[in-house]
């Protein structure tokens, strides 16, 4: 699976990395075969947030938090 990390005010670690790689492969397991995910971070003053969308064959998941 191909996975982009984009960090806006953010520098992305491998620490990051591997953590958004956990996750990712939890939404693997529920929703089969996956072929793209896109991980956002962003840093805004004392807010954090993390958008990642998730691109299989047939739909596109997107989720954020704050």
């Amino acid at each position: 699976m191909q996975v982009e990390y984009t960090g806006r005010q953010v520098t992305i670690t491998r620490s990051l990395r591997a953590l958004a790689e956990e996750g990712i492969e939890r939404i693997n397991k529920l929703l089969g075969r996956t072929t793209k995910a896109h991980i956002v971070l962003t840093v805004e003053k004392h807010r954090k947030c993390a958008e990642v969308t998730v691109q299989t064959k047939n739909q596109s998941v997107v989720g954020e938090a704050r």
